[in-house]
């Protein structure tokens, strides 16, 4: 490194570019530096000396604790990039795994991804890299899985003018007289179409269908749009009659035994409904994995639970404009009564594990708790309103226990 005055520094770096030490040319220790794992400078031997390079060879800003690299900033106090990697898309869509956009070197800040890799470190990788595959030569060797390293964004900004397609006038000739031509038959020729339908690509699909097969649930403006495939089963067909027109509770959807449940409110008389599903109560089998349920019944209404494997979709009928706001409140009052015994059965747990609990419970009050799995004149109130966050209705995170005279203080 050279400054403006013409004086000469040599910095050592470890093996992740991170600058440990400035020399100066005769030798001499200018400046020395030490950095905790996410790259937070807790020791540094000479301050006034300013050093532009910092954690991970980015450019270090004292003033605000960001290194910029070229993409990105990059926050040692929080160990995140201060912007999402949007980048991470295209491989996550090819092969699902864990992730967070603003993850920094996959946590793992003290290693080069090089060193993680191990790439021609042993035997196999080697034979690899000069074109041996010991699983094309010997029947039944386990194949050897290569991991390679992401080229850096800089390599890959550099080339983006390199991987640029060129048209010769030619070839921009030929296009247009094709065009022409197969215009004559009234056909066009849609050429991002045809390069976007031959690209390869990576296709998901589940092995079941979540609701029923040829079945497809759309929601617009709060409201269910069903329809159906020529696949699809005359359940899946009874069910989309049964969900269409429906009314979705947004954001009061709960995991109850393990299946996602799904609210919906449907005004109107449940008899045609019932009628295509030939059911008037009780349960009854439409496919193999399609469950439909009666009950609530009475003259406001009746509810109508399709159950599958890993879905719940209940509907209730009625008539009248407070329907919609009378099934919320029933919805919330459920969820409530779910989220206070979750968090009474999690609070008798932690006490028999002797670990940390919500509150400093007596001794006495620690033996009513084991005995009968609550504390009398204790209540469940909820830490943040549900009607900001209904998500949280069922939470038992979001339950504190507080005596009648204590929710003035809350």
């Amino acid at each position: 490194m050279e400054v403006n005055g013409g004086d000469e520094y040599y910095i050592a770096s470890d093996n992740t570019g991170t600058p440990l030490a400035v020399f100066s040319s005769n030798g001499q220790m200018v400046k020395q530096l030490q950095y905790t794992a996410y790259g937070e400078i807790y020791h540094d031997s000479n301050p006034d000396f300013q050093l532009v390079l910092g954690f991970h060879g980015g450019l270090y800003d004292p003033l605000t604790k960001l290194v910029h690299f070229t993409q990105r900033d990059y926050d040692v106090l929080a160990g995140r990039w201060t912007s999402p990697d949007h980048t991470l898309w295209a491989r996550i869509s090819k092969e699902p795994a864990p992730f967070n956009l603003y993850m920094f070197k996959n946590n793992n800040p003290l290693s080069d991804m090089i060193d993680v890799k191990n790439y021609v470190t042993d035997v196999k990788s080697w034979l690899v890299m000069f074109g041996f595959q010991l699983s094309n030569i010997i029947p039944g060797f386990p194949r050897h899985p290569l991991y390679f390293v992401d080229p850096p964004y800089e390599l890959l900004a550099s080339q983006d003018c390199d991987n640029a397609q060129l048209f010769t006038g030619v070839q921009h000739s030929v296009e247009r007289h094709n065009k022409a031509f197969m215009a004559l038959e009234g056909r066009q020729l849609n050429k991002q179409w045809r390069v976007k339908r031959d690209k390869p690509g990576y296709w998901f699909g589940t092995s079941t269908p979540v609701v029923g097969k040829g079945m497809m649930l759309a929601i617009r403006e709060g409201h269910v749009l069903a329809s159906v495939t020529s696949a699809a089963g005359e359940g899946s067909r009874k069910i989309a009659q049964v969900l269409t027109g429906a009314i979705y509770l947004e954001g009061m959807h709960y995991t109850i035994d393990r299946r996602d449940w799904h609210f919906f409110v449907k005004l109107g008389l449940p008899d045609g409904d019932l009628l295509a599903l030939g059911i008037s109560g009780g349960h009854r089998t439409l496919e193999s994995d399609l469950n439909v349920t009666v009950s609530g019944r009475s003259r406001r209404g009746v509810t109508v639970e399709i159950h599958t494997s890993a879905l719940v979709f209940s509907v209730r009928y009625g008539l009248g404009a407070e329907l919609l706001e009378k099934e919320r409140a029933r919805v919330l009052e459920q969820a409530q009564q779910r989220a206070v015994a979750r968090a009474w059965a999690m609070e008798q747990q932690q006490v028999q594990e002797g670990r940390d609990v919500s509150r400093a419970w007596s001794e006495s009050e620690k033996q009513q708790l084991l005995a009968v799995g609550k504390v009398p004149g204790y209540e469940g109130y909820y830490v943040l309103p549900i009607e900001q966050y209904p998500e949280l209705a069922d939470s038992r995170a979001n339950i504190q226990f507080l005596k009648q005279n204590e929710m003035g203080k809350r």
